[in-house]
């Protein structure tokens, strides 16, 4: 009797051991996964701030002002803009609900929600950028990507350059975070296309 009991010991302390071992692993990662992510979309901090983006298949608002940001709350990276009409008055806004990045083919993947000026109905949608290192001024850009609402079939292909960059291809000096400037750089476009 003295050894089945010796045996149930062994076996008890073997089992709350592996119950602790597993619970530890579990916790350990969580916290890989959150460091992890951090150390990865840190690397990408020069995508930080203002771009302009142009679609090729919607007319009714073919340009967007969007930035790139990391969310306070969890250190990850963020997208978010507002799309114009032909008049140069906003049109929607959207924002990245899921933004993650490929490291190995430098592929950026995003869900979004989008909501149209004035209305209460939100769709949803996807999108892929596709990202470039530019060694001589070391920092990433995106070389072309695509969005698609969820209803639709059709992908919107886009071109994305910084808000900084436009506005010295107009030569222009306008600030990113002004509402005027960013109408006025809308406006200009829209003449442009």
């Amino acid at each position: 009797m003295e050894v089945v009991w010796s045996i149930l010991s062994f076996l008890g302390n073997q089992l709350i051991g592996f119950a602790f071992g597993l619970a530890a692993s579990f916790v350990a990662s969580i916290y890989y996964t959150k460091w992890s992510n951090r150390r990865n979309t840190q690397q990408y901090r020069s995508l930080v701030g203002t771009w302009i983006e142009v679609n090729n298949l919607l007319q009714d608002r073919l340009i967007s002002i969007c930035q790139f940001y990391f969310c306070s709350s969890d250190g990850s990276l963020k997208f978010d803009g507002h799309s114009y009409d032909n008049d140069g008055r906003e049109y929607y806004r959207w924002w990245s609900v899921i933004l993650q990045i490929d490291d190995r083919e430098r592929r950026m993947a995003y869900i979004y929600e989008t909501q149209r000026i004035g209305d209460t109905k939100k769709d949803e949608g996807f999108g892929c950028n596709v990202l470039h290192f530019d060694q001589r001024l070391s920092r990433w850009d995106i070389a072309r990507g695509y969005f698609l609402d969820l209803e639709e079939a059709k992908p919107r292909h886009t071109k994305m350059r910084r808000f900084e960059e436009v506005a010295s291809l107009l030569k222009r000096s306008l600030d990113p975070s002004s509402e005027n400037d960013r109408r006025l750089i809308v406006e200009e476009l829209i003449k442009q296309k």
